[in-house]
């Protein structure tokens, strides 16, 4: 078991949130922990996804999205 400490106020409205919801502080801590952690999991896999489509479209000759619309825009009219 660690010690953590936080600022006053968000120890207070964190308390609050526990007494309304009638669960332990602790464990509204540890259940935040959890979903930052695995949220910056995510993320981190995201940005491998997002970094091998930004190389697939470079490679396939991508063109930015106003250059798109703007060809349609001239091929219409």
């Amino acid at each position: 078991m660690k010690t953590l400490t936080l600022d006053d106020k968000l120890y207070l409205a964190l308390e609050e949130e526990a007494v309304k919801i009638g669960r332990p502080i602790r464990e509204l801590l540890a259940e935040a922990v959890e979903h930052w952690l695995l949220d910056a999991e995510l993320d981190e896999a995201e940005g491998g996804e997002i970094k091998a489509a930004d190389r697939e479209w470079r490679e396939n000759g991508g063109v930015e999205a106003s250059e798109f619309f703007a060809s349609i825009r001239t091929r219409r009219g």
